[in-house]
């Protein structure tokens, strides 16, 4: 009976074991199972930083890149700006200036007078004299010119003059006058300082004066490179 009862202790505390093992088994399946979820947390982590890493440092080249775009922009906006203000400040000091005649008839050789200023920039009082008394311009500032001019007379038959810079025949008026004529000449050129210009008839003639026989120059551009011959 006694037996009986061991064997009935022993079967029950074999069960209890074997319940324990089984729960410390599934403990340790559980234990596991969390370890590899946290190894996997933790590698999906890392990997979340390390891409975050990764994003952020592109970020910041990209807003260095952007930076220095802007600087390089800036730089460049600055340097046109500068650019601008000197061209405005070059083309508010160029030539411009139209004179006019006086009636009055001139021998072949003569030099055709315009002591009548009706628009002037940026040209000396002596220049302005010199077209009055010698008929002859004086550049005082180089750079490429435009030059034109119109001469009317009435004196019947050929008519002939020369638009002339340091004595070269740089453009011609040719009429052949019934009554009244009008002879027009445009021309580019580029004048060194101290180059002179002035025109001659290389006939007889009567030249009107005002409005209707002047001389204009216009200074367009400083640059050497624009050279006309």
């Amino acid at each position: 009976m006694r037996q009986k009862l061991l064997r009935e202790e022993l079967k029950t505390t074999n069960n209890s074991l074997n319940s324990v093992r089984n729960e410390a088994e599934a403990r340790k399946q559980d234990f596991v199972a969390l370890l590899n979820k946290t190894d996997s947390t933790e590698h999906k982590l890392k990997s979340s930083v390390t891409d975050y890493e990764h994003k952020q440092n592109q970020t910041q080249l990209e807003i260095k890149w952007i930076q220095n775009k802007m600087q390089k922009y800036e730089i460049s906006q600055n340097q046109s700006v500068e650019n601008l203000d000197l061209e405005i400040h070059k083309m508010s000091h160029r030539v411009a200036l139209t004179v006019c005649a006086v009636p009055n008839t001139y021998s072949s050789g003569d030099i055709v007078l315009f002591p009548v200023v009706t628009t002037v920039y940026d040209v000396s009082k002596l220049a302005l004299s010199a077209l009055g008394t010698s008929g002859k311009f004086k550049c005082e500032k180089a750079g490429l010119y435009l030059i034109s001019a119109f001469l009317m007379t009435n004196t019947k038959g050929h008519v002939e003059f020369h638009l002339l810079k340091n004595s070269n025949i740089i453009a011609s008026f040719f009429m052949s006058v019934n009554v009244y004529q009008t002879s027009t000449i445009s021309i580019l050129q580029h004048l060194e300082i101290n180059d002179i210009i002035y025109i001659r008839p290389l006939t007889n003639a009567f030249v009107f004066g005002g409005t209707l026989s002047c001389l204009s120059f216009l200074q367009l551009t400083t640059k050497n490179k624009y050279r006309f011959h």
